[in-house]
């Protein structure tokens, strides 16, 4: 079912990782808008084909992970999913490894 939304996104150029119920969406650029434009793109299709197909994400339950230099992070813009915004974290656990903004590992 959720193969479709992959794929899409794929086609479309961001790189997707999953497992089970997680998903990973990753974007890269140069600039800091672009890579904005680019994840509120994606983000805003994932929460639309969720409502098609009768489905939510958890915004509490979902991370945004800058993995950049401290003075592009000032350049994004927020982040929402639907109506919620979404805040920009210092690390994140995925599948059990801890990223951290810095790019360290624990």
């Amino acid at each position: 079912m959720v193969y479709c939304l992959l794929e899409g996104l794929s086609q479309e150029g961001y790189y997707i990782q999953d497992c089970a119920d997680d998903i990973a969406l990753l974007v890269s650029g140069k600039f800091s808008n672009t890579v904005s434009d680019m994840m509120s793109h994606g983000m805003r299709n994932i929460h639309n084909w969720c409502q098609q197909e009768g489905l939510c994400v958890n915004p509490r339950k979902t991370d945004v992970i800058p993995l950049m230099n401290r003075r592009a992070l000032q350049g994004l813009r927020s982040l929402s999913l639907g109506d919620s915004l979404l805040a920009y974290s210092e690390s994140v656990k995925y599948l059990d490894f801890t990223l951290e903004r810095k790019l360290t590992w624990n």
